[in-house]
């Protein structure tokens, strides 16, 4: 009789923790799925054109002749696409990582890690493109990390001859960008949106774009479309990094840096868009 107790007890705590665990599940999926309604409801269409992509800043060229071939003018032609108003926040990423199971590549800088409507950083290039990846795998959509030519037409508000990535293209401290003095990141929906509805896309988190980065790319990158150089040893595992962070607001638009893909920093994070496929040799490279 002792044995049937016992034997009854240990069925009853198998059912029970799995049903917790179907509970724990459903109350999950739950969750993801208003994260995707809401998630969506923020994707800005971006009508393409044609732009002239790189500096127009003709003072800075002048006193920066060793960067300026980084920063090259040339026609560049995109199709449309979709981009995300916000700079990913760490809830958004935090409930990536609770649905995938997966950890953090490095959880230094817990401070910039704690704060849920901030952009999310402290995490690689791999990790950025990961999560746009999940994206496309639960809604079946191209989501991905935008292109540099993408970024930059989105960030100048389809393309247009400014010089900041703000609403018309100003920058106006305090106002639109943050200011000399406030030196760390903000919430993702700070101050107003650029002309086109997105926020922060400078002097927040930098951000993490798809392309690998050559130095001299703009000298002969193609017009139609351009999706960074192919992996060679001259891009060196090194990805774009775009929008200057806010450590210095009044750098221009037309900055463009770079990080080895597993560099992790407390000031880089990314935002995804929807959009064509890419050659396959400029896609997601794992480690």
């Amino acid at each position: 009789m002792q044995r049937i107790h016992i034997l009854f007890l240990a069925i009853s705590l198998t059912l029970i923790g799995c049903n917790s665990s179907q509970v724990e599940q459903e109350e999950l999926k739950k969750e993801v799925d208003s994260f995707l309604e809401e998630y969506e409801a923020g994707m800005v269409f971006v009508k393409g054109g044609t732009f002239i992509m790189g500096d127009q800043d003709k003072e800075w060229q002048e006193k920066n002749p060793k960067y300026r071939i980084r920063r090259q003018k040339h026609k560049v032609t995109l199709d449309d696409f979709y981009i995300h108003k916000y700079e990913t926040p760490n809830q958004y990423f935090d409930l990536y990582l609770k649905a995938t199971g997966k950890k953090r590549y490095d959880e230094e800088y817990p401070d910039y890690l704690a704060k849920p409507n901030y952009p999310a950083t402290v995490l690689t290039w791999n990790e950025a493109a990961d999560f746009c990846n999940w994206l496309a795998s639960l809604t079946g959509k191209n989501y991905r990390l935008p292109t540099e030519a993408e970024w930059e037409y989105a960030a100048r508000s389809g393309g247009k001859e400014y010089m900041y990535g703000t609403k018309n293209g100003t920058y106006e401290p305090g106002v639109n960008m943050n200011e000399e003095e406030s030196l760390d990141l903000m919430k993702v929906n700070s101050f107003i949106p650029n002309d086109i509805g997105l926020y922060n896309m400078q002097a927040n988190a930098e951000e993490w774009v798809n392309d690998w980065f050559s130095d001299s790319y703009f000298t002969s990158a193609q017009e139609n479309n351009p999706s960074g150089p192919l992996l060679d040893s001259e891009a060196n595992l090194d990805k774009v990094v775009r929008g200057k962070n806010y450590s210095i607001p009044s750098h221009t638009v037309y900055e463009r840096m770079f990080r080895s893909k597993t560099t992790v920093a407390a000031d880089t994070g990314f935002r995804c868009s929807i959009g064509r496929e890419l050659p396959p040799k400029i896609q997601y490279h794992p480690n």
